[in-house]
């Protein structure tokens, strides 16, 4: 073994060793890692040469062990933490190469293999034709030819398609998504992941029925659906319209998606200021934006009546957002002005009835009154001369001529009340004395206790409204008799400072709901005829006990004459 030079001395024992004795240390229990302790190193100028008699090992080849070991346990823990990763990544990772039959071989897969095919990774490695075979024939087509193409242009690989999965006899829709590379013997590797999209893919279906659904509803509504924002602003802008835009206003939705100012160009200007008002009142308070108005279509040159209604929301910038639907009304709003039309000339011609009926009755009480009750006084003379021309020793005769008489006085009597129902003579005295009169007849006629009362002994009410009011009374207190078995009747009439009200109540058996709506009915219609003719109204419902309540209330200072 060679020496060191003289004037070279051997590098320090320290390098390798502990700094204690180097003498044999005396047996003891100690571990040995207890007889070393921090070795401590010198840089490489401090060590020339090293002792060649086993005190010390090279100082390169110990840092070097050192950093390898260090490298290593770096590259276990990140192996350690890709593998944790992989394992808990929702799906089935893996690394395959393509043969060159056009067949792929897996080099990697990961746990999620046996939850996603339900085959180990084992199987699957051995029997790569697996995963083929599970493919839906329809989807493998499709397979081969994007696997083809990743590995033509080394692009990603990306498939979409759907598994058969025997154990749960069902299809499951998968993805394969992979980055395509080459190994070092040339040949394609693709590292990738297989996901299931059964859940988003099942969802992607219900989406796109719901889709199709709404357009096959929207396409069948006969108006326009839209949707609408106001922005900050306070102009309205238009997300969505549908195809009915163009068949309702003449103007093709790309037009309006563009140019939303042109839908109020064509509100007329006597509507506008009721469109922007229900529009800001909905935005303001988030209810139901409900207008009706008119469009001048310019396609066409005619006004296009139309019900705009939507519902309210708040979109995601806070803006008010409506859906909704503008519907064209304008037949139906022909069709309510000729009802209306309709209505309002069956009730001129109900008040023409009344009328040419109140002629007439005025016309035969008179004609009864002149002409039979003429000569009715005429028969009742000549009955009393011709009594008294017989003879006494005749009383056969006599007695045939009283009796004669007396049948006289009875149509008389018969004549009077005729002529009163038609025509009282009472109502010349006005409606106060009237309808008291009416009290007091129908008590001592029916029996049924009768009271009237009222806050104006006299009270000037016109011949048109007395009628009308005598003429209710009257049938009313004909109705108790007939249907309500009540054993008292109330008539009150009160006059207020524009108004005159007559209340007639009883303690009857009271009109039910339906009864109103008989095809019989014709007095209670009646009486609703007469009232709207002078303008009044007429309530008939049950009275808050039992019976039934009629409240009629007609104007006091009426333009309506009947000229009667």
């Amino acid at each position: 073994m060679k020496s060191l030079p003289k004037n070279q001395s051997p590098a320090p024992l320290s390098i390798l060793h502990s700094t204690r004795d180097l003498s044999p240390p005396e047996r003891t229990n100690e571990s040995p890692t207890t007889q070393w302790q921090e070795p401590s190193f010198t840089s490489p100028k401090e060590r020339a040469y090293q002792n060649e008699q086993d005190h010390a090992h090279p100082y390169g080849i110990v840092r070097g062990i050192a950093l390898v070991n260090h490298e290593r346990q770096e590259l276990d823990s990140t192996d350690s933490r890709f593998k944790t990763i992989l394992s808990n990544l929702p799906g089935l990772v893996f690394e395959c190469t393509l043969n060159e039959n056009n067949t792929i071989d897996f080099s990697y897969l990961n746990e999620g293999c046996q939850t996603m095919l339900d085959i180990t990774s084992e199987q699957l490695s051995n029997n790569p034709h697996l995963l083929f075979d599970m493919i839906l024939p329809a989807d493998r087509a499709s397979f081969l030819d994007s696997m083809q193409t990743s590995a033509a242009s080394l692009s990603a690989w990306n498939w979409e398609g759907g598994l058969w999965m025997e154990k749960w006899q069902d299809v499951k829709s998968v993805s394969l998504r992979a980055t395509a590379s080459t190994n070092t013997q040339g040949k394609v590797l693709w590292s990738g992941i297989i996901t299931n999209i059964t859940q988003s893919s099942n969802e992607k279906m219900a989406l796109d029925e719901i889709t199709h659904r709404f357009k096959a509803i929207v396409s069948n509504i006969p108006s326009l659906v839209f949707q609408c924002t106001l922005n900050n602003q306070n102009d309205m802008i238009f997300n969505y319209l549908s195809d009915g835009c163009n068949a309702l206003l003449g103007t093709h939705s790309d037009t309006l998606f563009k140019e939303p100012e042109r839908f109020i160009e064509i509100i007329l200007p006597e509507d506008r200021e009721s469109f922007f008002k229900s529009m800001h009142k909905s935005a303001k308070d988030g209810s139901v934006w409900n207008w009706e108005g008119g469009l001048w279509i310019e396609k066409w040159q005619d006004i296009k009546l139309v019900n705009l209604r939507a519902s309210t929301t708040l979109n995601a910038q806070g803006q008010a957002q409506w859906c909704g639907l503008i519907t064209n009304i304008t037949q139906s709003k022909k069709e309510k002005q000729e009802i209306e039309r309709s209505h309002q000339q069956l009730e001129e011609l109900s008040s023409h009835m009344a009328l040419v009926k109140e002629q007439e009755r005025l016309h035969i009480a008179r004609e009864i009154h002149d002409n039979i009750g003429g000569n009715l006084s005429a028969i009742k003379i000549g009955l009393a001369s011709l009594i008294k021309g017989l003879a006494k020793h005749q009383p056969e005769l006599i007695e045939k001529a009283e009796k004669l008489e007396k049948l006289v006085d009875s149509t008389f009597d018969d004549t009077h009340r005729i002529t009163a129902d038609l025509r009282p003579g009472v109502l010349e005295l006005g409606i106060v004395a009237a309808l008291e009169w009416h009290s007091k007849e129908f008590e001592t006629r029916t029996g049924i206790r009768t009271d009237f009362t009222t806050n104006d002994e006299c009270l000037d009410l016109d011949i048109d409204r007395s009628i009308v009011l005598f003429r209710i009374c009257q049938e009313a207190t004909t109705n108790v008799v007939k249907y309500a078995k009540a054993d008292s009747v109330k008539i009150d009439l009160i006059h207020q400072a524009d108004e005159v009200v007559m209340q007639i109540s009883d303690n009857g058996v009271g009109i039910k709901p339906e009864d109103k709506l008989k095809k019989h009915a014709f007095g209670l219609k009646g009486m609703e005829e007469r009232v709207q003719a002078v303008g009044g109204q007429i309530s008939i419902e049950p009275g808050p006990m039992s019976g039934t309540n009629i409240l009629v209330r007609l104007p006091y200072n009426s333009c309506y004459n009947l000229d009667i």
